[in-house]
């Protein structure tokens, strides 16, 4: 169908179009890159979280961190030192707004790790998984984390104020094995980390709340608080030097099971979840305008759809939306759309409101013009990605990191179907 009234109806000389075929299915988004020491990758703030989603299921998020000894004050002297205490604090990221309830009381554990983490090795999601101790080091039951008060710490002789942050006191045990390691576990980092494999960090009850946490803040670190000659000190490990991992798993319901890889499914609704969760397919299968076309303006657009068992009060919808197609090698990579740069605000994907069939729904609106452009002159296979932004554009992982999620109508919803829209001109 032709008609003036899809895009800006005070061009001249414009078609506009969108009566496009097209097919959609959810994908299940593992194989994202989280660790490349030769980027390198390395993420910094992560969520940990055992997370309880009515429409979603559960997503589990840990931590996997080692650590080492300060290479600007050099290795410890523990000879002949007495344990007061040994405690890992790890900060609570400020920047990024928490998702879900944030009254939910959390019941955070810390294990030690069992496997290292390779320094050489490329980790990508869903193709890793680290052995822990059987028992935590330590426990924080009924936790409500504090994204605003600055703890003040008294460590020997001087009076600290802390970032934010969450602090474990580990068993003397641990303590006590850190305590008695001799000199030549110092003479090099991997020396030190083949005999000290680092942490894991977990949630053990399931709530509705997910908390990022920054690995690189100063304030993550494990410290030994010792005496030694009578004399109290306090010596400490930085996380932020050793290599970290994110851990993420999904339990989905059958109904979500059901619709991955289907476009039958996918006619319908599709699913998408930050976290290396799910992401979506979508091709163009009738692009067919006339060979000297020059598009003018070509947009996607798709629109929230609110469940019966959702509440969107809590579970609230992403906040941007993104493209990405596939390279010759398979790895996701940026349309032609955005420049190159990692900068989604230039393909829009932000939702507004609008009223559709006399109702007022959130609608995702992307730019996709380029990328159409270049599948019409066949150049691009006819199909884009679409997934939940990156939480961060000027991170270097192109995958967002904390939870997030929408719904979406998909090309044959019979309220709000996922449409193309494409104004060109003819030359």
């Amino acid at each position: 169908m032709l008609g003036g009234d899809l895009l800006k109806d005070d061009e001249i000389d414009l078609n506009f179009v969108d009566t496009f075929k097209m097919e959609a299915m959810t994908l299940l988004d593992t194989g994202v890159i989280t660790y490349d020491p030769y980027l390198p990758i390395i993420p910094n703030k992560m969520p940990i979280t055992n997370f309880y989603d009515p429409v979603f299921g559960v997503t589990d998020a840990r931590i996997y961190s080692q650590f080492t000894y300060s290479s600007l004050i050099g290795p410890p002297d523990f000879k002949d030192a007495v344990l007061d205490s040994a405690m890992l604090y790890l900060a609570v990221d400020t920047i990024i707004v928490p998702y879900g309830l944030t009254t939910e009381r959390s019941d955070l554990e810390v294990y030690r790790m069992t496997e290292p983490i390779k320094d050489l090795n490329t980790y990508r999601t869903g193709h890793y998984f680290f052995e822990n101790s059987p028992s935590p080091l330590a426990q924080l039951n009924g936790t409500i984390i504090n994204r605003i008060d600055r703890p003040r710490i008294v460590e020997g002789p001087d009076t600290v104020s802390y970032d934010p942050n969450i602090a474990f006191r580990l068993n003397n045990e641990f303590g006590n094995y850190i305590l008695g390691l001799d000199s030549t576990n110092y003479l090099s980092d991997s020396i030190f980390r083949s005999k000290v494999l680092g942490f894991m960090f977990k949630q053990a009850n399931q709530n509705a709340l997910s908390y990022s946490f920054n690995i690189s803040s100063d304030y993550s670190k494990l410290q030994i608080y010792y005496t030694k000659n009578d004399t109290k000190s306090v010596y400490g490990f930085p996380l932020r030097i050793g290599p970290r991992l994110p851990f993420w798993t999904h339990e989905y319901p059958l109904e979500i099971k059901q619709s991955i890889d289907s476009e039958e499914k996918g006619k319908q609704l599709i699913y998408l979840q930050s976290l290396a969760g799910l992401r979506a397919k979508v091709r163009f299968t009738n692009l067919n305008l006339p060979s000297n076309a020059i598009i003018n303006k070509a947009e996607l657009q798709v629109t929230e759809i609110i469940l019966p068992q959702d509440v969107p009060s809590t579970y609230s919808p992403a906040s941007q939306l993104a493209l990405f197609k596939k390279d010759t090698s398979g790895e996701f990579i940026l349309t032609a759309d955005q420049g190159g740069l990692e900068d989604f605000s230039l393909i829009g994907g932000r939702p507004a409101d609008k009223q559709v069939n006399g109702v007022m729904v959130h609608v995702y609106t992307l730019n996709i013009s380029n990328h159409i452009q270049k599948i019409v002159s066949g150049k691009e296979k006819p199909e884009v990605y679409l997934a939940i932004v990156p939480d961060d554009i000027t991170d270097i992982i192109p995958v967002n990191k904390n939870l997030s999620r929408v719904v979406l109508g998909g090309p044959n919803h019979p309220l709000y179907p996922m449409k193309l829209k494409i104004s060109f001109t003819t030359f």
